[in-house]
């Protein structure tokens, strides 16, 4: 479901002498776009040991934040290119939010295809990554806190949103358990809303609740490739917000309720023996899976197909191998609990100003 990753194969555009426009008077989107457009947007291949450097052209002003009781910080903000920025992201990932939200090695080229960076004498001080046009993560080193680089790469980067930009996300929102993240966000103008949640399960000794039992004349499967043009249709129809996801989806990866031939709901599967580790596997273990994009049909609602389903496909990625199982961007947190879930960590969505 990920967004094609930019890729760093325009090292050889950036060398080749190709002639760009001064970026003066340009907007910071402007100047993002004219880097992005320097480069395929195909490849994100492993950052070599002479990553490409963007040209003096495209590198932001200098950065001065407000007057602390620490020096301020210069830095200079340049659009962050994934692949050849990978290495120096995930370490200050790592650095900064590593003890609490440690990610996999490679997340970068699998979530982000943009955002910006602030630098200073050759070294990361901060980044906002951005899916689209959500920010999918604001970290800054934390020796370098409390001096404006926060505040400059999320001015800069001007996201519409946190969390989902139409590819992979981190967080549907601002974790809660980084509450300076939400205070950061409230005072430069972000409402918060509703708490979202991520749900987890263990699947060595899972157990639903012994209510949830499947509908008579529904069929709990997964998909075949005969299946996939009825489940476009069922996405476009009823969740077409999904619907690119599914469209990029192979077929043992969706599951299905099917009654009197009709497709009812369907899930998207991810385990580790087919799609690597989860992004918190860190946390939750290697052979973490999860289930996403859960939906049944309006009028098939209300006789508990919805749950059925999840017990199904859980117990389906059981028999695939992972040992946990993550389902995350919840509202309806009940109905998860019936079908074995418990809570794993909660977030904020806020919106912009």
């Amino acid at each position: 479901m990920a967004i094609p990753p930019t890729g760093p194969s325009s090292r050889d555009r950036g060398r080749s002498g190709r002639q760009t426009t001064p970026v003066a008077g340009l907007s910071a989107r402007a100047v993002y776009a004219q880097a992005a457009a320097s480069r395929p947007s195909n490849s994100c291949p492993a950052p070599s040991a002479d990553p490409w450097v963007p040209p003096a052209h495209l590198l932001g002003r200098a950065v001065t934040g407000p007057p602390t009781r620490e020096p301020a910080v210069v830095a200079a903000l340049r659009p962050l290119l994934p692949g050849p920025d990978a290495a120096a992201v995930e370490a200050l990932w790592e650095s900064a939010l590593g003890a609490l939200w440690p990610l996999r090695p490679g997340w970068v080229c699998a979530t982000v295809d943009g955002g910006w960076l602030a630098e200073q004498g050759g070294s990361a001080l901060g980044a906002a990554l951005l899916s689209g046009s959500a920010l999918v993560g604001l970290v800054v080193d934390p020796d370098h806190r409390g001096r404006g680089v926060g505040s400059a790469l999320l001015r800069t980067a001007a996201p519409d949103r946190i969390g989902y930009g139409g590819g992979q996300w981190l967080w549907p929102g601002v974790p809660e358990n980084l509450p300076g993240a939400l205070r950061f966000f409230e005072r430069r103008g972000w409402s918060p809303r509703e708490t979202v949640w991520d749900f987890v399960t263990g699947l060595a000794d899972y157990r639903p609740d012994p209510a949830v039992r499947e509908t008579p004349g529904v069929t709990y499967r997964p998909a075949a490739a005969a299946d996939m043009a009825g489940v476009l249709h069922f996405e476009g129809s009823h969740f077409p917000y999904w619907l690119p996801h599914y469209d990029t989806t192979d077929a043992d990866s969706v599951f299905l309720a099917v009654k009197g031939g009709e497709i009812a709901g369907t899930l998207r599967l991810e385990w580790p023996a087919r799609h690597g580790p989860g992004r918190w596997s860190r946390l939750l273990g290697d052979d973490l899976g999860g289930l996403r994009a859960v939906g049944v049909a309006r009028p098939f609602r209300g006789d508990g197909i919805g749950t059925a389903m999840v017990v199904a496909a859980t117990e389906h990625l059981r028999r695939l191998g992972a040992g946990v199982c993550l389902i995350d961007w919840l509202v309806r947190t009940a109905f998860y609990e019936r079908a074995g879930y418990r809570p794993w960590r909660s977030y904020r969505l806020v919106e912009p100003a």
